[in-house]
């Protein structure tokens, strides 16, 4: 009993055998006991036995009882079982229903036989080993088995990252494998390895992803079903530098070898010593001449006439580090060689590699003294030049014990996401962070982009034109932040080497990930000065299919950063003065505008610290909220500034973020918000990657480190602004660090155009850009006045048609458009057109402000058009509390052309709005509405009659499940 006892504790704590079965176990070897002591006492005291065996079996039954139920909880092959079979196939389509598994991460072994830490949610699996060190071995995509199942990425094993600390490069984790065959992973082949010079594991934390800045979902009419932080699950691991240090090459001089066929004498400098130069590496570089060998011998000299020769016993022993395969070596690159005690170097120029020998010479230095020359003496058959031989001390670099280095991870419930960032902490000594890569993984096509070895990418074509970019790759990078930082693919191929032929995998294709800093970091980490990179961002596709890579990017980016959603209607006031801005408020108010914002050249400043022009603006915001209407204003922050910003901050023409006047513009904004309730900003200009030469600013010591701390500083902006509840509208990409809006990759130019050109050009680019944008996070622009002095004709002020249609394509996309002037409305006409688009807005809002399926893009040859599509039903807080029925779908069609299409059939795709058997159609919100049985391919055919200059909407709600709301049908 004692014996089985103990192996169940053991179990209990080894492999968490669930407590009631360790209970069972214990309490069925009572109930035997009890029965032996029954019989060693005989038949005395007999209630006594039976009561002590009632009690057993009771406690057993209890304990088999719990066991049913925890097993229960627990099934085989479920997500919280602590060995993993695999993911499998994904049940449902995650862009169209949530899956049922939530995130987790836990300690497991898989059927490969390895153990380690598992992340999963379902959908994507990340999987890594602790053992001989922490790393990536395997990530895994699960989707539904009509687009693959289960497929693993990997290619090859890489470490986790590096960093560059004082000027010398180390590996995290250091995980490898024993080959440089990169094609695939053999796994049962694979030997895992552990790199000498790489961060070691500590320990490991799990616990839920935090938000980097507050937010409340369903500000601003966003969707209220949208969650900060995140869900999910967050993995930190803690690492130590190498306990035994790094070695550091020390370049002495370079050497050029020249072929006269006699001893060349090369000169330290500075004598080797025993002291400091106990290590040395001679490395050739390349030679003069392609496909030919370059043969020395090279001794070591105490003079220049005396050289160290060990005749007839071998010094292979002093080897410790070479490129080639064995000492004395012929090929394959350098060694020592066994004759003589001397050096042999083969250079094979065909590999285009350098090669070298690391050498202990510690007890030659003992014995003969320091070092101070290297004689190359020719074998008699060298025909060639050896250019560039380089020549290093090797010396042991330590970094304190008490350095952290952490990675960490974060998955996401419901997509298929993952993010790593990279975190320095060095409490006790001053460290200089140089360069950092945040993510390195090797994987496949398609999941990596093709590289220019190996086979030709789907859709090239060398007989016919230029097709464009191959494919994208099905693993999409980015980082989170706007400036100075990348993500790239790399070929791979370069690095490896088959054993059998000595040659690279030829013919393979091997794409390596690269998420690094591309602007300098120069960061000097020290005490509570840590290093804290950008956060990589992996989502893994499924498809080639451009619609469903845009729907998936944009789940990713309402995930991480969902107050770009928030989708206030907002105008742009160019008259402010007196009774104009009352004017305005009062006609927004009319027709449903929800925000005014101070426009560029309007007279707003909001860097004016005046009492007197505070109390003014602080007036006007009062009126503005009073009549339910936000206002935000808009200034120039950092770029071009000109002669504006003071000389003591200025970098060129632009303000330094890095510098005092990051610190004077936040007070000025953060006093300017308190005192008049400013509640938006738009910041034009803010720090667009440039580098800073100064040595005498705040925040950065020069150029190297002023990239990083500018982007640091402009995110935290930004994050001060989010924790206030200011809206910010700003033309980069600072979306996940609080931006709501920019530019949609337009030219302002062409709102110089005739009205008319510049609105088909405008919804021409609007479609491409909502590819890649959501659409409450760009702008697009109607001058309701002259913009950059251009033509009267590129004016919409008194040309109701253009204003309308204006107002519908904008609006139909839920793009917000800077709608420019003094009014929004100049006669009872463009009152109720503003009236009409607005109310259709408001009606459909939570659908409109969900991504698009393209239809087709505009051309002036026929009809195009758009649709949104929500699956979710997501809905603001006001249409929740009101219990409207929220449409799945609602599209925008446009017949831009002087003909008339009647009885135009159209096909439109429904597959993204969740849909499946019946769809309820109601074309251009009028009775009566159609129910529409859809196509095999999830399509609805629709007909409609289209008017020469005709703007047409189609609302779509699910037949199956929907509770009509009669209300929502409104007539127009």
């Amino acid at each position: 009993l004692l014996f089985k006892l103990l192996v169940c504790i053991g179990l209990y704590f080894y492999s968490k055998v669930p407590s009631s079965l360790f209970t069972l176990i214990v309490c069925s070897d009572l109930f035997q006991f009890s029965v032996m002591v029954k019989k060693a006492v005989g038949i005395g005291r007999r209630r006594a036995n039976i009561s002590y065996d009632m009690v057993a079996a009771i406690v057993a039954l209890f304990a088999f009882a719990a066991l049913l139920i925890e097993c229960d909880a627990v099934p085989i092959n479920h997500a919280e079982n602590t060995f993993f079979s695999g993911l499998g196939a994904a049940e449902v389509d995650w862009l169209v229903e949530h899956p049922t598994e939530t995130s987790s991460i836990k300690q497991t072994c898989w059927e490969d036989g390895q153990c380690g830490l598992e992340m999963r949610n379902g959908l994507v699996s990340r999987r890594f080993v602790l053992n001989p060190t922490f790393g990536t071995i395997d990530f895994i995509l699960n989707t539904t088995l009509q687009r693959g199942g289960e497929m693993s990425m990997i290619r090859t094993i890489k470490p986790e990252g590096s960093i560059g600390i004082n000027g010398q490069n180390y590996t995290i984790g250091g995980l490898g494998v024993d080959e440089m065959f990169l094609a695939y992973l053999n796994r049962s082949e694979a030997v895992f390895t552990a790199s000498n010079n790489a961060f070691t594991l500590v320990n490991y934390t799990i616990s839920n992803p935090t938000a980097p800045f507050p937010w409340v979902p369903g500000t601003r009419y966003s969707p209220i079903q949208s969650q900060w932080p995140p869900p999910g699950k967050r993995l930190q691991v803690n690492f130590q530098p190498p306990i035994n240090g790094t070695s550091v090459l020390v370049p002495l001089q370079p050497y050029v070898c020249k072929n006269n066929q006699s001893n060349q004498t090369f000169a330290f400098a500075t004598p080797l010593s025993a002291q400091t130069d106990s290590i040395l590496r001679i490395q050739v570089n390349n030679t003069f001449s392609a496909f030919q060998w370059t043969v020395r011998e090279i001794e070591l000299c105490t003079s220049p006439t005396t050289c160290i020769t060990n005749t007839g016993t071998s010094t292979d022993n002093i080897v410790i580090d070479s490129s080639g395969t064995t000492p004395g070596s012929q090929e394959g690159g350098m060694a020592w060689n066994a004759f003589d005690g001397d050096l042999n170097t083969v250079y094979d120029s065909a590999q285009h590699t350098p090669y070298y020998v690391v050498v202990n010479i510690r007890n030659m230095l003992a014995t003969h003294g320091p070092i101070t020359h290297l004689r190359f003496v020719p074998n008699g058959d060298s025909t060639h030049d050896a250019n560039n031989v380089m020549i290093y001390t090797v010396k042991q670099v330590s970094l304190p014990s008490d350095v952290v280095l952490s990675m960490v991870y974060d998955i996401y419930d419901n997509v298929p996401l993952m993010t790593k960032q990279m975190v320095l902490v060095s409490p006790t000594e001053r460290l200089f962070v140089d360069a950092a890569q945040v993510e390195s993984f090797a994987t496949l096509p398609p999941f990596g982009a093709y590289a220019t070895d190996g086979s030709t990418a789907p859709g090239e074509d060398a007989e016919g034109a230029v097709l464009g970019a191959p494919p994208n790759s099905w693993l999409h990078a980015k980082t989170d932040q706007a400036h100075g930082a990348s993500c790239v693919w790399l070929n791979d191929f370069p690095n490896s080497v088959d054993p059998l032929c000595n040659c690279g995998d030829a013919g393979a294709v091997e794409p390596w990930l690269s998420c690094f800093y591309s602007g300098g970091i120069g960061v000097y980490v020290h005490g509570s000065n840590n290093f804290t990179s950008f956060r990589t961002l992996l989502l893994v596709l499924d498809s080639d299919d451009a619609e469903r890579q845009s729907l998936s990017n944009h789940r990713a980016t309402q995930l991480l950063a969902p107050h770009t959603q928030e989708n206030p209607i907002f105008f742009h006031a160019t008259s402010i003065k007196g009774n104009d801005f009352t004017t305005a408020i009062d006609r927004m108010v009319d027709v449903g505008f929800e925000m005014l914002i101070y426009s560029f050249g309007s007279g707003f400043t909001l860097e004016n610290t005046s009492p007197a022009y505070i109390a003014s603006i602080k007036e006007q915001i009062t009126y503005a909220n009073n009549k339910g209407v936000e206002v935000g204003g808009y200034d120039l922050i950092c770029l071009d500034r000109g002669g504006s910003v003071p000389a003591q901050f200025s970098n060129g023409g632009d303000a330094c973020f890095a510098s005092g006047w990051r610190d004077d513009l936040l007070n000025m904004t953060l006093n300017f918000i308190s005192q008049t309730g400013l509640s938006m900003l738009e910041t034009d200009g803010p720090y667009g990657g440039e580098s800073c030469t100064h040595t005498t600013h705040k925040y950065h010591v020069d150029a190297s480190d002023s990239i990083y701390w500018q982007t640091q500083l402009q995110n935290d902006f930004y994050h001060r602004m989010r924790a206030l509840g200011v809206y910010v509208n700003q033309p980069d990409d600072y979306f996940f660090q609080g931006g709501s809006r920019t530019g949609m990759g337009y030219n302002e130019w062409q709102y110089s155009l005739p009205r008319w050109k510049d609105l088909t050009i405008s919804r021409m680019g609007m479609f491409d850009d909502l590819y890649e944008l959501l659409p409450t996070q760009g702008w697009m622009f109607v001058p309701i006045v002259i913009y950059h002095g251009a033509d009267p004709l590129s004016s919409f002020k008194f040309h109701n048609d253009a204003y309308e249609w204006g107002l519908a394509q904008y609006l139909g996309a839920g793009v917000a458009a800077c709608y420019r002037g003094d009014v929004p409305y100049w006669d009872d006409a463009s009152k109720a057109i503003a009236t009409k688009w607005i109310g259709f807005y408001k009606t459909y809002r939570s659908t409109l402000i969900q991504p698009i399926v393209h239809i087709r893009r505009a051309s002036m040859q026929s009809w195009d058009g758009w649709l949104h599509v929500n699956p979710q039903l997501l809905s603001t807080k006001r249409q929740q509390v009101a219990n409207e029925t929220i449409p799945s779908g609602v599209a925008m069609l446009f017949n831009p052309t002087a003909r008339a299409f009647v009885n135009q059939r159209i096909s439109i795709p429904l597959y993204y709005t969740g849909i499946t058997t019946t769809a309820t159609v109601v074309v251009d919100e009028t009775e009566p509405k159609q129910d529409i049985t859809l196509e095999r391919n999830f399509h609805v055919i629709i007909t409609i009659t289209m008017a020469p200059y005709s703007i047409h909407t189609i609302v779509i709600y699910n037949a199956d499940t929907a509770r009509h709301n009669q209300a929502a049908f409104r007539k127009v």
